[in-house]
């Protein structure tokens, strides 16, 4: 019989090539042999337990024909340790008297058929046709528990992956939808506070309307807007006092230590712990310890205009809201400011003997 590719691995197996026969008689092997026929299988005799012992371990046969009898009534015995030995064997008993509790034996030892001495041909050859659609199947079982084992594996592959994919989708989905509304929650806010300042066209007035919408939409906080001077030192410009008593020293503080680092960037400025003072600010940090800071620049058309400071004492620290709501309106603050400058310009200018373009303002707007 010809060698068959596993498609269950690297090995080839086919269904039978080696049969040992165990019989005190040598003339059983002989008359195997004649009866199948067959040049692809090799057939070996042993004449006893322990020569057939030997030969297993020297060569492990496919299937192995054992007469009950061999070595008084020993072949059973053999049957099972052969069994337990070589699981992969397969095992033919051989008796002279076939009756049931000699056949319930042999199978309960692990005999997979019995045949019968004197041995005839036809049985013979349909007894080792059992064996080889046996283990032709169990061979396509192992092949096919393989095939799946792979499939499962690539499957549960494909499942991670697929798993990973949809995680990564969903988290997407969640920041697009974070980011929707942090943008329409921040074009609310920044449109709640142009309306309310309206067509306000001088600073003062403008940063009291400022404190009055931070009070009434932050609640009880001190803040205060630091405005630039012509030397880009900053000074106090408006202060909604919460919780403070040390106005003028704290403001001084402020102005010289927070504010200068807050107008260098474009984002809100942040402090939440004592550390991160005394990081940024070494000695000057003294009073700014024990309280929760946030600085936003007011930038316009690339120049800060304005440092909006809020802050509480860390019991009481700013709310997380907070931050988006600040960042929202100081845009806002900064346009508008911009805007009383240039009209409280453009009057100055009126009111000199120089001839003034207001085309030139208006682009300049």
């Amino acid at each position: 019989m010809k060698l068959q590719p596993s498609q269950g691995g690297k090995e080839q197996t086919q269904d039978l090539c080696d049969v040992l026969v165990v019989d005190a008689d040598p003339r059983t092997c002989e008359t195997l042999r004649r009866g199948l026929d067959r040049t692809d299988i090799t057939f070996r005799a042993a004449r006893d337990v322990l020569q057939a012992t030997l030969e297993m371990k020297r060569r492990p046969a496919d299937l192995v024909v054992v007469n009950l009898q061999v070595n008084d009534n020993g072949g059973l015995n053999l049957l099972s340790q052969l069994r337990q030995a070589f699981p992969k064997t397969d095992a033919v008993a051989l008796s002279k008297t076939p009756t049931p509790d000699v056949c319930l034996g042999a199978w309960r030892a692990g005999a997979s058929d019995l045949l019968v001495a004197p041995m005839d041909a036809a049985a013979v050859r349909e007894c080792l046709a059992r064996v080889e659609r046996s283990r032709r199947n169990r061979r396509q079982s192992v092949d096919r528990h393989q095939r799946l084992r792979s499939v499962c594996k690539q499957l549960n592959k494909a499942r991670h992956e697929i798993s990973q994919q949809v995680n990564l989708l969903c988290h997407d989905l969640v920041k697009a939808y974070q980011d929707l509304a942090h943008q329409l929650n921040t074009t609310q806010t920044s449109g709640e506070f142009a309306r309310e300042l309206g067509q306000e066209v001088e600073i003062e007035p403008l940063l009291r309307r400022t404190m009055e919408w931070i009070l009434d939409r932050l609640g009880p906080v001190n803040a205060a807007v630091f405005l630039p001077d012509s030397e880009k030192n900053y000074t106090l410009g408006a202060y909604l006092n919460f919780d403070t008593n040390s106005d003028s020293v704290l403001m001084d503080v402020i102005g010289q230590t927070l504010v200068p680092l807050a107008s260098q960037g474009n984002a809100l400025l942040q402090i939440h712990t004592d550390q991160q003072s005394q990081d940024l600010f070494g000695q000057d940090a003294h009073l700014l310890l024990g309280r929760s800071w946030m600085a936003c620049p007011a930038y316009f058309r690339n120049e800060c205009l304005g440092v909006l400071v809020v802050f509480r004492g860390q019991d009481v620290p700013p709310e997380e809201a907070w931050a988006g709501i600040i960042e929202s309106l100081c845009p806002v603050l900064a346009e508008n400011i911009a805007r009383a400058v240039r009209i409280y310009q453009r009057g100055l200018n009126t009111d000199s003997t120089e001839p003034h373009d207001d085309t030139q303002d208006e682009a300049g707007a």
